[in-house]
């Protein structure tokens, strides 16, 4: 179902402006420098020629293995933005070492997994250290995530543990505090291994904007990073902070608070989902209608069912038919559909006739096909299924390759996760087999 409530992902990412990521403007900052070098390479030499030197012969010698060194670490640089999860590198890897599996690579490590244990490799594939476990995270933060003996703990790049302290889960570091429970509790800790307070919670989510959502005695609340509350209330019901807002449930009523725990009007629903682009989807009795951060209504027009804004756009639905609404509530095309989901990398999931098939944001199909089921693109591809087959489509609607598979997961750094008669495996992006 295309328009599946979003709570599903109550944490979805921000909405990014049109600029390169840190990656693209770090090579493109290390381009900079590789001209500047050069023209300073060109004035020494000219400075050699005239003066014969020692000391402006090794000022060009010196220059001429900066640029070299600088040319090799643009080029591996300019290799990972062409191939951002290392996939070719991960599949050469697992063949050469007989790899089971191996994530994604984090300041160049990877966890890798062979014969049901779990161990940490580099770039050339050999173990940073010896220690395995029986099941572990990616790096993150500089420290990962393991479990052995069935208790998990978290170790720096080295190997070693950061405290003698293990817990019965631990969640990877997002941030420098992250959540682990022990004996039924849930706590946080920083990177020292030391607990951010003496509390202990029901229940915790990560950290959003500065403050986590935790459960103590049946009521949620919100602590800061040193583990006090920022306010006093609690609620039956929260949901993490977003655009600066955050999502409450008291008494069966939604509304919405800033930081400070204020309400952002008196108004009250039924349901709400969170501010996307400065605007979120409401629901009183059975009307659905859109609201600012002030809590006021944006336009008057109400809906049987609504979305949240996507990519400068919402699906809603009236009168049982389903169609895409711009920012001033205007419809921004004349079709309509049985159902419809949400703008994803500039196409959206939409359902017609009980077929679903892809259209762009002037509601234009991507291709004349249509589908038995289908699920939104990610990565640029999106795995739809036709006549009980599941394979994968690119954006002009064309198949990857010619396999199809009895189930098949969406792409996710790189890889897809795909079952055929019994055996489940993973693929890259082009179809191949990656595990």
């Amino acid at each position: 179902d295309p328009s599946e409530d979003q709570e599903a992902s109550q944490e979805p990412q921000e909405e990014q402006e049109d600029q390169p990521s840190p990656e693209k403007q770090e090579a493109q900052e290390m381009l900079q420098k590789l001209k500047d070098l050069k023209e300073e390479l060109d004035q020494a030499i000219e400075v050699f020629k005239e003066s014969g030197e020692d000391k402006d012969k090794e000022r060009v010698e010196a220059l001429r293995t900066q640029i070299e060194e600088l040319t090799g670490e643009l080029k591996r640089r300019v290799e990972e933005l062409q191939d951002p999860y290392n996939v070719e590198l991960r599949k050469s890897l697992a063949q050469e070492h007989g790899y089971d599996y191996i994530e994604v690579f984090h300041d160049g490590v990877a966890l890798a997994n062979q014969d049901d244990k779990y161990f940490f490799i580099d770039k050339n594939g050999d173990r940073v250290f010896d220690e395995t476990y029986d099941d572990g995270r990616s790096f993150q933060e500089g420290l990962a995530a393991v479990r052995k003996d069935g208790k998990w703990f978290f170790i720096d790049k080295k190997g070693e543990p950061i405290s003698d302290e293990t817990y019965d889960y631990a969640e990877p570091f997002q941030g420098d505090i992250v959540s682990v429970r022990k004996d039924g509790k849930w706590f946080f800790i920083d990177k020292k291994g030391d607990r951010i307070s003496d509390e202990t919670y029901d229940n915790t989510y990560s950290f959003q904007e500065g403050f986590a959502r935790v459960k103590k005695d049946d009521k949620w609340f919100f602590i800061d990073k040193n583990g006090d509350r920022i306010f006093d209330e609690t609620y039956d019901d929260i949901f993490s902070f977003h655009e600066g807002l955050a999502r409450v449930v008291k008494d069966g009523e939604w509304f919405f608070i800033d930081k400070n725990g204020d309400r952002i009007s008196d108004e009250r629903y039924n349901h709400a989902l969170l501010f996307q682009e400065g605007l979120a989807s409401v629901r009183n009795g059975s009307e659905w209608f859109f609201i600012n951060k002030n809590g006021e209504r944006v336009f008057d027009e109400t809906y049987g069912n609504a979305g949240s804004f996507q990519e400068g756009l919402a699906y809603v639905e009236k009168d049982g038919e389903w169609f895409f609404i711009d920012k001033n509530g205007e419809s921004i095309f004349d079709e309509t559909y049985g159902n419809a989901g949400s703008f994803q990398e500039g196409l959206a999931l939409v359902v017609k006739d009980d077929k679903y098939f892809f259209i762009d944001k002037n509601g234009e199909r991507i291709s004349d096909e249509t589908y038995d089921d289908a699920f939104p693109f990610q990565e640029g591809f999106a795995r739809v299924k036709k006549d009980k087959k599941w394979f994968f489509i690119d954006k002009k609607g064309e198949r990857i390759s010619d396999e199809t598979y009895d189930s098949a997961g969406s792409f996710h750094e790189g890889i897809a996760h795909v079952e055929k008669d019994g055996e489940w495996f993973y693929i890259d992006h082009n179809g191949n087999r990656m595990f």
